[in-house]
């Protein structure tokens, strides 16, 4: 999976939480370990709380933020001069709070923060209610079978989508359950391919274990650490990606990290079939541009065109 780096807006939701962080810490904490928490660099901290230091209210000509620049430069450490002068929490429209309220039941959907306390009191002030209990007991269920039939070494059958958009149904042997970005896959060997290939338990539907063991083939095959790794028959192409939808590298293989250009995320990707890759991108409304081959960018034209995908021509 390439690794995308941080946002403009990351940066600025990092700013926002930094008062916090100060107050949960009685005011003082090291550079080095300000920097640890929030993955940041020590020249990235800095620029932050001096953006911040020049928030001024304009009715008493004060700054909100006072942070001791000098202490920061000099010493090490993070620190307030004097209490952040907002007192207050800040009116939220209701189009805000719902946006928040949608932000936090997509955070209660990763594993890790699930039962997290401060995240679930967060959902309960915005009215935001966890949604995963279904999805927590099919998904438990999924990766139980499965378990059970690697440490067994017995094959699966199962129903599954790949990524052209197909169902089918489908024998698999599994070898291994990986965790990445958020997202569960199973390694298995594949019969119909002949090698391990990587399926998305989200996208596999009522596996059920078989009697049959997993053959030598399937004991032998080579088991690489990459997920979605590109197969030989899978083609090129380059892509330019807003930041809003840069989710979309995790659906493709790619072997480098996508580039920020003039802010856009361009990168190259591996699909083995145009038409899957043209579904992702109408999907993502505009968000992402095909740029090369010109087989590709064609593709992709003419799927949007049959599914009357357009934009307004004077569109900025």
């Amino acid at each position: 999976m390439p690794s995308v780096g941080l946002t403009n807006q990351d940066l600025f939701g990092i700013s926002l939480s930094i008062s916090g962080y100060l107050q949960r810490n009685n005011n003082k904490v090291s550079v080095e370990q300000a920097c640890e928490h929030f993955d940041i660099t020590k020249s990235q901290l800095r620029k932050l709380i001096s953006t911040l230091f020049t928030l001024e209210n304009l009715k008493t000509t004060d700054f909100y933020f006072d942070f001791d620049l000098d202490a920061f430069d000099k010493k090490g450490i993070l620190k307030l001069n004097r209490q952040a002068l907002i007192s207050q929490p800040p009116k939220l429209s209701n189009q805000q709070v719902s946006a928040l309220a949608m932000g936090l039941e997509y955070l209660s959907n990763f594993e890790e923060l699930a039962d997290d306390p401060e995240l679930l009191q967060l959902m309960k002030i915005f009215g935001a209610s966890p949604k995963r209990q279904a999805q927590e007991n099919e998904k438990g269920e999924l990766l139980s079978i499965l378990r059970e039939s690697i440490t067994n070494q017995k094959q699966i059958t199962c129903e599954y989508i790949n990524t052209k958009g197909e169902r089918g149904e489908r024998r698999l042997e599994p070898l291994r359950i990986d965790l990445v970005n958020g997202l569960y896959y199973l390694r298995a060997f594949c019969p119909k391919n002949l090698q391990v290939r990587s399926f998305r338990l989200d996208r596999m539907k009522n596996p059920s274990i078989t009697d049959a063991d997993l053959t030598k083939k399937a004991k032998k095959a080579f088991l690489s650490e990459d997920i979605n790794a590109a197969t030989d028959e899978e083609k090129l192409v380059e892509v330019s990606v807003d930041l809003q939808a840069k989710d979309f590298f995790r659906s493709f293989s790619s072997k480098q990290a996508p580039q920020l250009v003039e802010g856009r995320l361009i990168g190259k990707i591996h699909t083995g079939d145009y038409s899957s890759l043209a579904r992702h991108v109408i999907a993502r409304g505009g968000r992402v541009r095909v740029l090369a081959p010109r087989e590709a960018v064609e593709a992709v034209a003419q799927a949007a065109q049959k599914l009357n995908v357009s934009t307004p021509e004077d569109e900025d």
